[in-house]
């Protein structure tokens, strides 16, 4: 449900300037994102009030009124008051859906919500970070070596060049923990079988 809810919302915030464009609303689109985002503020405190005695409810209550607010976007955009009303609502839905899943997914877990918290916060960064990086794209997480240099390949890759580090490895054994170049690390082998 995480996964679905907030690619919605992200789908529907990056593309809302062209979604309003043919209904001649694209030089209003700051206007209905600062009625989403102002709502979102009063969600945020409405969340926080209500979390600890109703967080099925409010659950409920943020997916459907989503719902709602992506329907009536979808069915009356051609009303201008009506797209305000909705980006109103859509805020409202939006605005405490973090602290929303946190708690849900913290509860669910029971004795493990510490972890189940760092997963989920951990699986939505992690998407939103391989999407802004393409050496990053088809590598397994943390793999066992290449974890740190495609990390240092987005590094580059944000900073415009292309990576010129030379791939490292920790050899905790041979070397107390210091990174050593590969080329050293291979002849220092090659000493020792010789």
């Amino acid at each position: 449900m995480t996964l679905t809810f907030v690619l919605a919302h992200n789908i529907l915030y990056t593309y809302i300037a062209p979604f309003l464009a043919p209904f001649g609303l694209v030089d209003r689109v700051d206007a209905v994102l600062l009625v989403f985002g102002v709502v979102s503020l009063l969600s945020i405190w409405l969340t926080g009030v209500h979390i600890d005695r109703h967080l099925r409810p409010l659950m409920i209550a943020s997916c459907a009124l989503f719902a709602l607010a992506t329907l009536a976007l979808g069915v009356f955009a051609a009303l201008p008051w009506l797209v305000f009303a909705s980006a109103a609502v859509w805020g409202l839905a939006f605005g405490g859906a973090a602290t929303l899943l946190q708690t849900a997914s913290a509860e669910a877990a029971g004795a493990a919500g510490d972890v189940a918290q760092s997963l989920l916060e951990h699986r939505y960064r992690q998407r939103r970070y391989r999407r802004r990086c393409p050496a990053q794209q088809r590598r397994p997480f943390f793999a066992a070596v290449g974890g740190a240099r495609s990390f240092d390949r987005c590094a580059d890759h944000r900073r415009g060049g292309a990576s010129t580090r030379v791939p490292r490895f920790r050899a905790a054994t041979r070397s107390g923990g210091a990174g050593v170049n590969e080329s050293t690390a291979i002849a220092r082998r090659g000493r020792r079988l010789g």
